[in-house]
């Protein structure tokens, strides 16, 4: 919602703790299996601070942008996976992200912008 003067009202979130995530993959070479990797455990501090505020398009891109990383590094970690699953990873970012962002701008949505 706009605040006083119809500015767009900004946030500062002290904390952000993400806990217990969870990333799957499915590729073609694995024939219908997904296999998953656990996210790490993500603490964003200070969203907004320096700025004096986000607003909560910033925040949710910053949360997104964090979680894309996570989750790169999560799918680059899994391990014994066939040699042309491996080869597919190297898609994995790029599509990793671009779900990201749709998700990014549905959660954008959310917050009214």
């Amino acid at each position: 919602k706009k605040g006083k003067g119809g500015e767009e009202r900004k946030l500062i979130i002290d904390n952000l703790y993400i806990k217990g995530g969870q990333v799957n993959l499915s590729a073609t070479a694995l024939k219908g299996k997904t296999v998953s990797a656990g996210l790490p455990d993500i603490h964003m501090k200070d969203i907004g601070k320096k700025e004096g505020g986000a607003t909560p398009g910033e925040v949710a891109e910053k949360i997104m942008a964090r979680i894309q990383s996570s989750s790169t590094t999560a799918v680059a970690s899994i391990k014994n996976l066939p040699g042309a699953v491996s080869d597919q990873l190297q898609n994995v970012g790029g599509t990793v992200k671009n779900t990201l962002n749709e998700a990014g701008d549905k959660l954008k949505g959310l917050f009214g912008k």
